[in-house]
């Protein structure tokens, strides 16, 4: 068999190093937490207003920055309540929005637990940047969840 009837195909060759060494760099095991995410008391804030897309606009387009307002225990649970919608006949988020401002950030976490975790969050990305020297403080804005069939 002459070297020209040969299978032998560097592209192929090339992609197979290409896939191995791809592999080597993903990490699809269940330490990557941003494919297994799990929430955590301490280290997580699940933000319910304002939307996405506004989040999104005050810090990419606009670059400024939020601050997270010390509300009562219970201001956010007849927010939350659906029940709540046809016994007074309106969205209670409608006159939410016209009182909240828009640089402010609010969670489901009740005001000293959000303090806590903030102080968490904070003091561990500032150790990870003197030890590490990288930054390690990330914001998610959303989730796809993914079902293998």
């Amino acid at each position: 068999m002459s070297y020209s009837e040969s299978t032998f195909n560097p592209s192929d060759q090339c992609s197979k190093w290409i896939a191995k060494k791809r592999d080597l760099l993903i990490d699809a095991s269940r330490r990557n937490r941003l494919l297994y995410f799990k929430t955590s008391e301490t280290k997580t804030l699940q933000i319910i207003e304002p939307s996405l897309q506004e989040i999104y606009d005050w810090l990419i387009i606009k670059e400024k920055a939020f601050e997270f307002p010390a509300l009562e225990e219970d201001f956010f649970d007849y927010l939350l309540d659906e029940d709540e919608y046809d016994s007074i006949g309106e969205n209670p988020r409608s006159n939410f929005n016209r009182i909240r401002n828009e640089n402010e950030l609010y969670t489901k976490q009740p005001f000293k637990r959000q303090v806590k975790t903030l102080n968490t969050l904070r003091k561990e990305s500032t150790l990870t940047m003197e030890e590490k020297g990288i930054n390690t403080l990330f914001l998610a804005l959303g989730f796809i969840e993914w079902i293998d069939p």
